[in-house]
């Protein structure tokens, strides 16, 4: 069996080196999240993200409300992943404050009027049935 040892000693177990790396879960689809027709994250393997001890204050009454909700032994991963989507949500946020009007002036760029003429016309070609 292949391993390393974990304690100094002669007599240290001997533990398989596929337990000593680093666990691998699958990305999940963010369809839903997308620039420009393409995904911002494939399908691909990524490292877990290793769990760090913290410690927070939350009213009573909320915390009440996440146990009704996740129950008293999953409050840890709720929290988790509600702060996990809020920063997406203001990552996304901050990169769409810092990007609005980079087209501007730009070819393919079109004023709210041309846009609009744009869709009109757009939709006056569509098959309408009666």
């Amino acid at each position: 069996m292949r391993g390393r040892r974990v304690a100094p000693r002669s007599d240290a177990l001997t533990v398989p080196d596929t337990l000593l790396r680093p666990p691998t879960v699958r990305a999940l689809c963010v369809c839903r999240i997308v620039y420009y027709g393409t995904h911002i994250i494939s399908h691909t393997e990524v490292p877990a993200m290793v769990m760090v001890r913290t410690n927070i204050t939350l009213p009573q009454e909320l915390l009440a409300q996440i146990d009704a909700v996740a129950g008293p032994r999953h409050r840890s991963s709720y929290v988790a992943s509600i702060i996990e989507k809020q920063v997406r949500r203001d990552l996304q946020k901050k990169v769409f404050e810092e990007t609005a009007g980079a087209m501007i002036g730009k070819p393919g760029w079109m004023n709210p009027d041309e846009a609009l003429a744009f869709a009109k016309e757009l939709r006056a070609s569509w098959d309408h049935p009666e």
